[in-house]
């Protein structure tokens, strides 16, 4: 059995959801597991709507050995 539960509410997601869908811009933006979805999100619409309140804008300031130096404000960060 199925159901489908409209919410915008992230516990409420989390807590009753296996699967969810992102809906977004008027296309499904990402599908999977509720956990999955707030964790990795498939893009930055996806996670401004699931509320992910860690997307900052950063610039590739330069790349090394398969790492990535990224830029964010006055910090440079190291990234995989």
């Amino acid at each position: 059995m199925f159901a489908v539960l409209v919410t915008h509410d992230r516990t409420e997601a989390i807590a009753l959801g296996d699967e969810m869908a992102v809906l977004a811009e008027g296309r499904i933006r990402q599908v999977g597991p509720a956990l999955e979805v707030f964790r990795h999100p498939a893009d930055l619409v996806v996670a401004r709507t699931v509320g992910v309140e860690s997307v900052v804008p950063a610039h590739i300031a330069g790349r090394h050995y398969g790492l990535v130096d990224l830029r964010v404000g006055s910090a440079t960060l190291l990234a995989v």
